[in-house]
């Protein structure tokens, strides 16, 4: 999966092709700060409105930054989502345990360095069952960190339930201008962004 960066982003939102889509509508870009993947402005929503953190899910297909897409979100809290959407639904409590923990830049064990976003990046689809092995798109990252990262997520995530002071992964499922399915992302919003912290299951 490979990062595709564009400057128009930059640019005002008015320019872009927003107007081409009547749902809910994504732009995409990585994070300058190197705290997460990426970072999402999700704009046009009747639920979810703002510039957030985000993951990718699926490290077999691309997202074009700084293009708008139009997008379907799911709770990372359900059981059952769409055929083919999240390999492995067993394991995002897992996920949400570990985008709460805030470890990137915090040391790890064994004298191996701080974790890095692309550590995370790796975990992430690690845990949702994607092998990822080589790739610029998240250097810098360590085989052994990400294993640590992993180990931990599944020993202290099991059943966890992001209390409304805490963070909530909301899945993102995008299409691009051409209708064409792009990366399906995970993007961190504070659960108490949603009135009384009542997560929403899904939207277009």
């Amino acid at each position: 999966m490979k990062k595709i960066i564009f400057t128009l982003f930059c640019l005002s939102l008015g320019i872009l092709p927003m107007q081409a889509y009547s749902q809910n509508t994504l732009v995409a870009e990585s994070d300058p700060e190197e705290h997460s993947y990426l970072v999402a402005m999700l704009e046009n929503g009747e639920v979810i409105n703002g510039t957030f953190p985000g993951w990718c899910m699926n490290a077999n297909l691309p997202i074009q930054f700084g293009e708008t897409h139009r997008y379907t979100f799911y709770s990372s809290l359900l059981s059952e989502y769409p055929d083919g959407l999240v390999d492995k639904p067993e394991h995002l409590d897992s996920v949400n345990w570990l985008i709460n923990q805030k470890l990137v830049g915090k040391p790890s064990s064994g004298n191996l360095g701080p974790f890095t976003f692309g550590d995370q990046q790796v975990a992430i689809w690690t845990l949702l069952n994607f092998t990822f092995t080589a790739g610029e798109s998240v250097d810098p990252w360590n085989q052994t960190r990400v294993n640590e990262l992993v180990s931990r997520a599944l020993a202290r995530g099991n059943g966890f339930n992001p209390r409304c002071n805490q963070i909530v992964g909301i899945i993102v499922d995008p299409q691009n201008q051409n209708d064409e399915k792009a990366q399906t992302l995970i993007i961190e919003i504070p659960r108490r962004y949603f009135p009384k912290c009542g997560v929403p299951q899904s939207g277009q």
